[in-house]
């Protein structure tokens, strides 16, 4: 499985292709959901192969990353979520899947910490936040699952059952604008899916369909602008 160190950037307010940012301090690919931001840092967190290493950057200045600091163990296909100040890594996978969170602050370097348990040991799902939640949802467990989880972001603990998606789904994207959380593409191979689910983060319940992708797929990647 190649892999590559390559950062890009858009400029997400105008349409066009993407660009040239920097380099990872390694070669890796399965980041996944696996990123953080307070909207001055980007954060990049495991990887694969297996590897331990968060990088950041400066989203306002191009550039190479530099050193963060270290998961507790090496993982990928983790999910990511935070609020302004404190960054979430969830589940994954080592020589298997894990149900660990591990947190860190973003403004300091330095190593995660232990947040707390997710209700299932999963990897290959997506994460997002709404700022005061962190939820997480689809992934693979034993099989594809539509499970949704959640947990308070400033609090260390458990996560807690949120809700389900409209259909399991592993490798599916996810984003929030700060009220809505919307999960993308995903399945579980050779059965790619275009569907687009979302919830609204502040309220416990099951996802609603938004809409659909361009193409059905997985592994990709989502971003929002607030």
């Amino acid at each position: 499985m190649a892999t590559t160190n390559t950062i890009e950037y858009i400029t997400i307010a105008n349409t066009g292709n993407a660009t040239n940012f920097g380099d990872l301090t390694v070669s890796r690919n399965m980041i996944l959901d696996g990123t953080l931001s307070d909207g001055t840092k980007g954060l990049f967190c495991g990887g694969y192969s297996n590897t331990d290493t968060i990088d950041y950057v400066n989203i306002a200045s191009t550039g190479d990353a530099s050193d963060f600091g270290n998961l507790a163990a090496a993982k990928r296909e983790t999910g990511g979520a935070n609020n302004t100040t404190r960054g979430l890594i969830s589940g994954g996978y080592t020589s298997g899947n894990i149900n660990v969170i591990e947190y860190l602050t973003i403004a300091s370097l330095g190593n995660s910490s232990d947040f707390g348990d997710l209700p299932t040991a999963k990897s290959g799902h997506g994460a997002c936040s709404d700022g005061t939640k962190g939820i997480f949802g689809g992934g693979y467990a034993a099989s594809a699952t539509n499970e949704i989880s959640y947990v308070n972001i400033a609090s260390l603990g458990d996560g807690s059952d949120f809700g389900d998606l409209t259909r399991s789904s592993v490798y599916a994207s996810a984003c929030s604008d700060g009220t809505k959380g919307v999960f993308g593409g995903g399945g579980a191979h050779p059965a790619y899916v275009n569907t687009i689910d979302y919830v609204t983060v502040a309220s416990l319940g099951n996802a609603s369909d938004f809409g659909d992708l361009t193409v059905a797929r997985d592994v990709t990647a989502a971003a929002s602008g607030d």
